[in-house]
């Protein structure tokens, strides 16, 4: 993909002084009117002490001016402001400007020599899967880049996250999926998962390693990653190989159980590993409205979900869906005895095929 005009403003990004070593990584996230968010997680990724990476954002047709927010930032315009317990991973800003290249929905692949950061514009909302499988597309042709990461927007690394991650993917076992230790950004202390999340094909739901843990447990890496059916959507690593093996997400799933059917192909050959002490932290379903909060998720969040579980099960475990359907029923109950009737009525409607 050759680099689209720039912004009158941007000509000094194609002037930065200096450059990242060639990449071993690439670090790719989808955005969709959450530019605010993306900055900030920018800023800790170009922050860390490895340098062995690329990033490449795509944004899904953004209406929020989102592409011209990112040029801004990586021209140094428009420096991040963040408070709270993490403002410490994205302050001190990193130098600007950043050798920047924005890429338009049509141009050919980049090369990893044009920049450091890519800025995508994939010309249509595409959903997590098909963002993700433009920007994955860009790295497998980058000769040097053994390893993809996809981030969501909405989160934030540690300073020594890319290390240990790469340290992990590149052991002797050379893992297929890599995921990472996450906790709540906004309760730091609590985890999300950690690696990832046990799969329950009778009710088509699934649970972190340690979510809501508030501490830090004792952890045993090689039980985690038996454990593990699935790694985070949210923190993400897929080595090269496996990609080339099992290709890009299935993007008729548009949000959600992308990343549980990708790690059911990638699992029939590879293995999946856990980067022990790799820590992100996420604000959590920002974009998309989802929450682990009782009744959080908004009424798009609950239509999405429901409507990946019934395809995946479909697709995956048939004879399980009776059981699916009994389940979703009694979550339907839940929603009226919380007054949730909106929520209820639609989540009824697409179990009847409407």
């Amino acid at each position: 993909m050759a680099s689209s005009h720039f912004p009158d403003h941007a000509t000094q990004l194609r002037q930065a002084p200096s450059r990242l070593a060639e990449p071993a990584l690439a670090i790719i996230i989808v955005n969709w009117n959450g530019w605010r968010d993306v900055v900030e997680c920018l800023e800790t990724i170009f922050n860390n002490k490895d340098r062995r990476f690329r990033v490449i954002v795509c944004d899904n047709a953004s209406a929020d001016g989102s592409v011209g927010h990112f040029i801004d930032w990586a021209s140094g315009l428009a420096p991040v402001t963040v408070t709270g317990q993490l403002a410490h991973l994205a302050c001190p800003n990193t130098p600007k400007p950043l050798r920047t290249a924005l890429i338009g929905p049509d141009a050919p692949l980049p090369s990893a020599d044009d920049a450091d950061l890519f800025i995508v514009n994939t010309g249509a909302n595409l959903g997590f899967a098909g963002g993700n499988n433009v920007g994955l597309k860009i790295a497998a042709s980058w000769t040097d880049c053994r390893h993809f990461w996809l981030l969501n927007p909405d989160t934030v690394i540690e300073p020594d996250a890319i290390s240990i991650l790469l340290d992990r993917m590149d052991e002797d076992d050379k893992p297929g999926m890599v995921g990472t230790d996450l906790r709540f950004y906004h309760t730091p202390d609590v985890i999300q998962a950690y690696n990832g999340s046990r799969y329950n094909k009778w009710t088509g739901t699934s649970r972190g390693h340690f979510n809501f843990y508030a501490g830090t447990p004792t952890v045993d890496r090689a039980e985690i990653e038996m454990a593990t059916d699935f790694v985070s959507g949210a923190s993400l690593a897929i080595s090269k190989a496996c990609y080339l093996d099992i290709g890009p997400m299935n993007e008729a799933y548009f949000l959600y159980f992308e990343e549980i059917e990708w790690a059911l192909k990638a699992r029939q050959h590879h293995h999946i590993g856990y980067a022990q002490g790799a820590l992100a932290y996420h604000k959590e379903g920002t974009a998309a409205g989802s929450s682990s909060n009782k009744g959080g998720r908004s009424l798009a969040s609950e239509r999405f979900l429901l409507r990946s579980k019934l395809m995946f099960t479909r697709d995956h475990f048939p004879w399980a869906l009776p059981a699916v359907y009994a389940f979703t029923l009694v979550q339907i109950l839940v929603r009226i005895r919380r007054g949730h009737f909106h929520k209820a009525g639609m989540m009824f409607k697409l179990l009847m095929g409407r």
